[in-house]
């Protein structure tokens, strides 16, 4: 990622159609080029795009199998890395407020 000045978050809004403008400084930090295709992810209750690359696919495909393979969900996982992170929030913060 290039070393370009940027917000630490920018508003935009969606058109009628579904569209969104990514802002020209995240576009040249992020190098997104027209046509760039991008993947949105949701976490919780926030969306993440991200540029989509060939390595990323490939290991996105093989964690998809796995987990089918294992009997696993993406819901599953998602769960249980919320319940982890709350579990390491917790321990962080109450340990250090009891010092």
């Amino acid at each position: 990622m290039e070393d370009t000045e940027k917000a630490a978050f920018s508003v935009m809004r969606v058109s009628d159609s579904g569209q969104i403008t990514i802002p020209p400084e995240y576009r040249t930090a992020e190098n997104l080029e027209p046509g760039t295709p991008l993947v949105a992810v949701q976490i919780g209750d926030a969306l993440v795009l991200a540029p989509l690359d060939e390595q990323l696919a490939t290991v996105t495909g093989r964690l998809e199998d796995a987990m089918k393979s294992a009997g696993q969900s993406i819901e599953g996982l998602i769960a249980a890395a919320a319940s982890a992170r709350a579990k390491i929030v917790h321990s962080e913060f109450n340990h250090k407020s009891e010092q």
